[in-house]
């Protein structure tokens, strides 16, 4: 009997070790976790809370317009081509018009560029892209024409 009490010494040391890989396995989580993020991606956050009834306004602004805003980005890889079609109210095309995208990263700095887009038919521009980066990108089209002045937002999700 006192044989077998000591062959079954081991059982408790398992439930031991099986927290021990559990807080392992955590703490290399919590670590890695504290280590990959890079905390705020902007400077001005409080002052871009404060904005939020102008971004508002700016909106409906952009509403009242009527103006319809189209983008399309075409092409894989990291060099791809940008399309945008700006039309009116009664939905013509307008022409002549100063388009200038900016490409937004939320999560990370440094990576943020602009292009001017150049007029190809109309009221249709394009801009070839090259993307430092693949994943979420948000694309600022501030547009600028005679009857006034618009900026659209839209968000893409890039991959290879």
């Amino acid at each position: 009997m006192r044989s077998l009490f000591r062959s079954d010494r081991w059982i408790p040391w398992t439930f031991v070790a099986g927290f021990g890989v559990i807080l392992l396995a955590n703490g290399i989580m919590v670590f890695s976790a504290f280590n990959s993020w890079n905390g705020v991606s902007t400077d001005d956050a409080y002052r871009r809370g404060l904005e939020y009834n102008r971004q508002l306004a700016e909106q409906q602004r952009v509403v009242a317009t009527g103006w319809a805003v189209a983008a399309r980005l075409d092409g894989k890889g990291s060099h791809r081509n940008l399309l945008v079609a700006i039309k009116d109210k009664s939905g013509k095309f307008i022409p002549d018009a100063t388009v200038v995208a900016r490409f937004e990263r939320p999560i990370e700095r440094g990576l943020d560029f602009s292009v001017k887009m150049q007029s190809t038919v109309g009221g249709q521009y394009n801009a070839a892209i090259a993307l430092p980066k693949y994943g979420q990108w948000r694309l600022v089209l501030s547009i600028a024409a005679r009857t006034g002045t618009v900026t659209a937002t839209r968000r893409y999700n890039l991959r290879p």
